[in-house]
């Protein structure tokens, strides 16, 4: 990390649910449709399948696995952890805000990892929505 990069404080997240303040921003919309014209077609798969399973009626969590099923990466799990870091550049080059999360490490909040399964926060998953996702 930078010495000269700024990020947000954890306490400016909308929620417990790690919501990042940007998503209720005027240009939110904006920056949601930025941040998808910047990923790849397997960052597109990946982030679509984790707004599709934010918004069903029980919120739903992918694993790796589950992940390269749908993506069909030929590196299969370690694929997968690429096609996120990959989406994780895009996020930054869109403009999006990081924050300091709880342990001092700088994250973007669009989605989330706990070291098993990704997902997405229904707040963000409903921008993308609205973005045209």
């Amino acid at each position: 990390m930078s010495e000269t990069e700024e990020f947000t404080a954890a306490s400016e997240l909308l929620s417990g649910d790690r919501v990042p303040a940007w998503v209720t921003d005027p240009g939110a919309v904006h920056l949601a449709q930025k941040i998808w014209s910047n990923l790849s077609a397997a960052g597109q798969t990946a982030l679509g399948l984790l707004v599709d399973g934010a918004l069903e009626e029980r919120p739903k969590r992918f694993t790796p696995r589950e992940l390269v099923e749908h993506i069909d990466h030929p590196n299969g799990v370690s694929g997968v952890a690429g096609v996120f870091g990959s989406a994780g550049r895009a996020v930054k080059k869109a403009g999006a805000p990081r924050y300091l999360s709880d342990d001092g490490d700088p994250w973007h909040f669009v989605w989330d990892w706990d070291g098993t399964q990704y997902w997405m926060a229904p707040q963000v998953a409903a921008l993308f929505r609205e973005a045209g996702v």
